[in-house]
Parts: C-alpha cells; sequence; structure tokens
C-alpha cells in the first residue's frame, strides 16, 4: 500500500520548519507569531502521478474532510494558538484509496493568554480590591473618629450646663442658708427662730 507523504511544512512567509523524513518528528511548538503554514504533500507512483488526488484536514480547526483535489499543497492562514494535527490521504488514478500521513504541531498562546499573564491579572484585581477596601475602611475609621468627637463635645456641653445648674442651685441653697441664718441671728424670739426653720 502506498502511503501519502508530507514532503514539506512551512510557517509563515518561508520558514521552513519540516523537509520531508521517513520518521515524522515530534510535534514541534511553533512560536505565538506563527499565523499562516504551508503544507506539500504527494503520494509517490510509478503511473499517472498527476491523476492522484488528495484529501485534506486540520484537525483543530477544522471537522470535516476537504474536497478531493489534485492540489498537492494546503495553506492555512489566520490559526490561533493551540494543538494541530494536519492529516493528509490519497486516492490513486485507480480509484484505489491510500494509507493516511499527518503531522502534528503545536502553537503557543501569546503572553497575554499564558497562566502567568492570568496569574498576573488576578493578582492586580486583588491588589486593587485590597486598595480599595483599605480607601473605603480609612474613610469609615475617619468618620466614625468625627462622631466620636462630635459626642464628646455634646457630652463635655452637657456636663458643663449640668455642672453650671449644680453650682447655681449649691449657691442659691447657701443664699438660703445665708438668709435663714441672717434671720435667725436676728430675733432671739423661739417662735419665730422654729418658724423659720
Amino acid at each position: 500500500v502506498f502511503r501519502p507523504l508530507i514532503r514539506r511544512v512551512t510557517a509563515g512567509h518561508d520558514r521552513s520548519i519540516f523537509g520531508g523524513a521517513p520518521v515524522m518528528p515530534a510535534a514541534p511548538t511553533l512560536g505565538a507569531d506563527t499565523r499562516a503554514m504551508r503544507f506539500e504533500f504527494g503520494a509517490p507512483g510509478y503511473v499517472n502521478e498527476a491523476a492522484t488526488r488528495y484529501q485534506t484536514r486540520l484537525d483543530g480547526l477544522e471537522t470535516e474532510w476537504s474536497d478531493w483535489s489534485s492540489d498537492a499543497r494546503r495553506d492555512f492562514t489566520n490559526l490561533g494558538f493551540g494543538d494541530y494535527r494536519f492529516r493528509v490521504r490519497a486516492r490513486s488514478y485507480a480509484g484505489n484509496d491510500l494509507a493516511e500521513a499527518s503531522y502534528a504541531f503545536a502553537i503557543q498562546p501569546p503572553w497575554y493568554r499564558t497562566w502567568a499573564a492570568y496569574g498576573a491579572r488576578l493578582a492586580l484585581v486583588g491588589l486593587a480590591i485590597s486598595g480599595i477596601a483599605r480607601v473605603q475602611r480609612r474613610r469609615v475609621v475617619a468618620k466614625e473618629r468625627e462622631r466620636a468627637k462630635l459626642a464628646e463635645a455634646k457630652l463635655r456641653a452637657e456636663a458643663a450646663e449640668a455642672l453650671a445648674q449644680s453650682e447655681g442651685e449649691r449657691k442659691k441653697n447657701v443664699e438660703l442658708l445665708s438668709e435663714i441664718g441672717r434671720e435667725i441671728t436676728a430675733s432671739l424670739d423661739f417662735e419665730t427662730i422654729f418658724g423659720k426653720l
């Protein structure tokens, strides 16, 4: 059974990453700047190789096989990050389906889509929430201190007023006792003294 071969894989405009080999290499991991890929393939045969038809599929991007075509290359653009597997199968001029060949590769995510970037964003959000909470806490403490000062001033005013009232009452009592003492000493009559008392 003839097997289709992946002859060349190019990333970007002209950066060759695979030049054809009997054994497929381990799946390479390409940089996040890789957005376009070209796959060149063929099915070696001795009779009417131009009549060979190919079907392709890029797992990770497509779910269906392409239509049968004689074109021996396939271009993909606007690839995102993730794991991919390019698959090709061939049909000979006689209508026999050949085995399948595949090439796996991965494209790294851009730096802002990495776990480190997500962790940094999460840390920034945590710091922002912590900062907002700290500012709010300071505002609440300042308001409570202001209320405590107002309450303390009110208590002092009430205490001063109560002290003034008690001083006034004491003064009245002293004046009353003083007046009673004068009246008692002014009269030596027992009935008048007892009446005043």
